[in-house]
This record gives C-alpha cells, structure tokens and sequence, in this order.
C-alpha cells in the first residue's frame, strides 16, 4: 500500500517492492481480513488511554481510505461482509467482560454499534445463542478476502509501473543507503520504507537503536466452501478479546462461501514459527461449543494459515522515519491490526517522502522511541495478570473456581515480580509490554507454571 499510494501521487518516483511473491508466514496473508477498528479497543489503564485513542482514531480513518480505495479500484466484490458482530458468553471472566463493555461504549458512541439481542444469530448459532450474554453490531466494520485483496494489490502495482524484486532482503546499510539481498547483491536507494512484519529490526544494524520487537504466531483455519450442515455467516462473527495479544474467537466468510475460522496467537521471539497444537484443537473445540455444531464442525476441511504477527517491546505500533537516519521509514509493530492501519500508514509514507508533517494519531509511534509502558510498570503487571488468568480459562488450564483462580493469580503475581525486579540475574526491561513476558522468560530459561 505504501508503494501503491507514493506510485499514484508521485508517479515521476521510482518505486520498487522487495520481497518474495510466496509471502510465507505474512501476517496480511494469513489474515481473516477484518477492518478492525472497534473491534479491537479493550479497556486499557489511564495510563494508555490516550494512546488507545489515537490508535481508534487512526484505525476509524484507515478503515473509511479502504472503501475509497476498493470503490477506486473497482474491488468492492473482494468485500465479504459489511458488519461485525461480537457476543460475550455467559459467566464470561470479568476482563473479557470489562473488554465487551470498553468496546461497546466506543461503538455506540461514535454512532455505529448497538446492542443487539443474541437470537439474531440463531441462523448461524442455532441454539447455542442461549450461551452468549450480549450481543454488539458494529454497523460498517467490514471484512475482505485477504488472498483475493493481495492479489488485486499485485495488480495495481503492476499497472502503477512499480518494480519488484522477488528477493528476500538480508541487512540495510545507511551509509549509502542500500538493501543487502539474501543472494548478496546490493541494490541502492534514495529512500527506504521498512515493512518487513516481524523481521523488520532484524535487518538492522543495533547502533540504530530500533525498539526490540518479537513476533506473534497467529493460527487459523481456512473452510472451503460449500460449507455442510450449517449456515454461512452474513457477517463477522466473534467472540471479545482476551486483551493485547490475545484474541477471542471470529468467523470471517470468505468469498466462494468459505469460511475463515481464526485466530489463535502466541508471542514468541522471532524465529521459524511453531504451531502450538492446543491452537488447532482450541479453534475446532470453541466453533463446534459456541457456533455451528459437533457435526457439523466433523465435517469441515480446508488449510491451516500461520501469520507472523509483528509485536513490538510495548505492544504499541512502530510507524515513522528514523530518528537517527529520516531517508529511512519503518512500517511496523503493528500486531493484527496491520491491515487495517494500512491505507492511514501509507498516507503517513508518502506525507514523509513530500517532507511534510505527519497526522497527530501518528505521533508517539517512533521505530526508535523508548518503551510507551516504562513510566507504569504496575499498569503493565496488572494487565499480564488478568489476561493470563482470562486466557488460562478460556483454553481450560485454570480451574473455574475462586480457589484457582486465586492460586494462578497468586503464580502470575510472582512472574510479574520477577520481570518487573530490575536486580534479578536476567533482568527485562520494566517497559517489556506484557504480551512479552511469556515468550521472553521462556527465551532465558525460566519456567512458567502458568
């Protein structure tokens, strides 16, 4: 999208894309293709709430760029539906609770969600609907076909003129600024946008100060149509976040009928992605209970997408030229919300190549910024808490009693303790984002019994 927007503005520019036609392991790819902008707001600290807004506010504006952008490049067919639909189930845990309500009241106060009564989905759920507590309607909040919607951008960039150069780049070099390819050749550049998801700061040099990043592995499954013994959804259908890298439960209708059955993530150093196994029987388990029926869910068949999520050290996206060298602009950190944010991010790269400033929901996204979360580590702690405990539920290693509940809390405390304790042998930073602490103790040889 940035090279399609700088093309389309800039067309005496010179724009090439590198990177391999597979794709593998691309988030966007792998994607259920939701414009998420409601969708994805949970009730974060104070501390965060105005950087909780900007990202709204970035997302709302993104997301009405990509209906301009499918009308101009007569794709609107690609769209496969135009609301989105979250339930909370019954005895729900009080932060998935607590997400429901932040997401709700955003919703309905920017004019586009209301409340709903769940049996409007009993085409779909049938009689499971008896299980959900409430019901929201995000009215516009729409999905695409992300394999098709790649495809259709392939084709823009083709007829803009835009190069490719169908190579895996290894390091850049700033000085002059060049591409090192993982063949070995160099290719040299004016200017450099950096959009490589998770891989992003390992292709540069440390000097450059770019924040840490680690990268979520998302998993999901793709149905082939037709689908059997079961209803095709009209809409997005999911379940409410677990909070940061957590997701619920969402059903995404593809085009031809299909059905995209997503996403569950893990936050790992970057590194070849592994599926954790419990993902595939979680995702299969929780569509059979909540949705479409044990029978029915026997008989589906289709692939396994993985997408490697970029996460950031503080969870908050990494967008905006380099401090230290600004010919160079990374695109990053961006979780699953990278899609969405795409349209506003390439608006951001081409006000950067025309020397002019940046939207205000821009700021605070530097690449080489100091972690948003280092000022509150307590915010930081009580939110690993809460969700590791809404998760552990939810995947059914917490036992569903005030007594469990208790003992997990109580483990996840003392983890938090140790990676907020600066004297400790192997020290993280109290700015570590809490999504993180996972994958980073586990990186230094900790355990973690919960």
């Amino acid at each position: 999208m940035c090279a399609i927007t700088i093309a389309r503005n800039l067309p005496s520019t010179r724009v090439t894309v590198i990177g391999e036609s597979s794709r593998l392991f691309a988030a966007s790819a792998a994607a259920g293709a939701m414009m998420n902008v409601y969708g994805e707001v949970e009730a974060l600290p104070l501390s965060q709430k105005l950087l909780s807004e900007k990202l709204l506010e970035m997302g709302d504006s993104s997301s009405k760029k990509w209906r301009q952008f499918l009308a101009a490049t007569n794709a609107n067919s690609l769209i496969t539906a135009q609301d989105t639909c979250v339930v909370l189930k019954k005895k729900a845990y009080d932060f998935e609770a607590r997400n429901f309500a932040a997401m709700a009241d955003a919703a309905t106060n920017a004019g586009v969600g209301s409340i709903e009564q769940t049996g409007n989905l009993d085409y779909f759920a049938g009689a499971r609907t008896q299980s959900f507590e409430a019901m929201l309607r995000i009215k516009g909040e729409f999905a695409v076909d992300a394999l098709a919607l790649m495809a259709h951008l392939d084709d823009v960039a083709s007829e803009l003129g835009i190069q490719k150069v169908l190579e895996s780049a290894k390091k850049i070099h700033v000085n002059p600024l060049q591409v090192e390819l993982a063949g070995g050749s160099m290719l040299a550049a004016d200017y450099l946008v950096v959009a490589a998801g998770a891989a992003s700061n390992t292709l540069f040099d440390s000097e450059l100060g770019v924040l840490e990043m680690f990268q979520g592995v998302g998993t999901a499954l793709s149905v082939k149509a037709p689908l059997q013994k079961m209803a095709a959804p009209k809409e997005v259908i999911r379940t409410v976040n677990r909070g940061g890298a957590q997701c619920g439960l969402h059903l995404v209708p593809l085009l031809n009928q299909g059905l995209y059955i997503g996403a569950g993530n893990r936050v790992t150093e970057i590194e070849e992605p592994q599926i954790r196994y419990e993902t595939i029987a979680y995702l299969l388990n929780s569509v059979a209970s909540e949705f479409i029926g044990k029978e029915a869910a026997y008989l589906l068949e289709g692939q396994i997408r993985v997408g490697l999520r970029p996460r950031s050290l503080d969870g908050f996206p990494m967008i905006g030229p380099l401090s230290t060298n600004e010919d160079i602009f990374v695109a990053t950190g961006t979780n699953r919300a990278g899609l969405t944010w795409a349209t506003e991010i390439a608006e951001a790269s081409l006000a950067w190549l025309k020397g002019e400033s940046l939207p205000d929901f821009m700021n605070d996204w530097q690449p080489d910024r100091r972690s948003l979360l280092a000022d509150k580590p307590e915010d930081s702690v009580a939110q690993f808490v809460e969700s590791r405990i809404g998760a552990g539920l939810e995947h059914g290693i917490i036992e569903e009693s005030s007594v469990g509940i208790a003992k997990a809390r109580a483990q996840l405390e003392k983890v938090a303790r140790d990676f907020t304790d600066q004297s400790t042998s192997n020290p993280v930073p109290s700015g570590t984002h809490p999504d993180n602490w996972a994958a980073a103790k586990i990186a230094r040889g900790h355990e973690i019994v919960t």
